[in-house]
This record gives structure tokens, C-alpha cells and sequence, in this order.
């Protein structure tokens, strides 16, 4: 392996975050931290759409 493999930690953090917190959601444990997180990984994940459709919109 070449390099630091963030990609893999950051698919491994993801999925953790995901299945993880559903699971904590569901279970009603530590609900509103979970939402917190859940919500901000959301929303960087809408930014990072929105700011890659626009530097394909302004390309064209």
C-alpha cells in the first residue's frame, strides 16, 4: 500500500457512523448526541454534492 490510507479509515468511520448510530437510534440510546452526529455527517455530504455539481456547471 502506497501512501496513508485514509480512504479506508474514512470508509470504515462511515460505516461505523451509519449502522452504529441507525443502531443507537432505534435503541433510543444517547439519541441526541447520535442525531447530532448523524446530522452533520448529512449535511457534509450535501455540501460536498452541491459544490461538486456546481464546479461541473460552471466547467460546461
Amino acid at each position: 500500500m502506497v501512501g496513508i490510507p485514509l480512504p479506508f479509515l474514512g470508509a470504515i468511520g462511515a460505516i461505523t457512523l451509519e449502522i452504529g448510530g441507525g443502531l443507537l437510534l432505534i435503541t433510543g440510546f444517547k439519541v441526541r448526541p447520535v442525531a447530532f452526529l448523524l446530522a452533520i455527517f448529512t449535511m457534509v455530504h450535501f455540501f460536498k454534492s452541491v459544490m461538486m455539481t456546481g464546479v461541473a456547471c460552471c466547467r460546461s
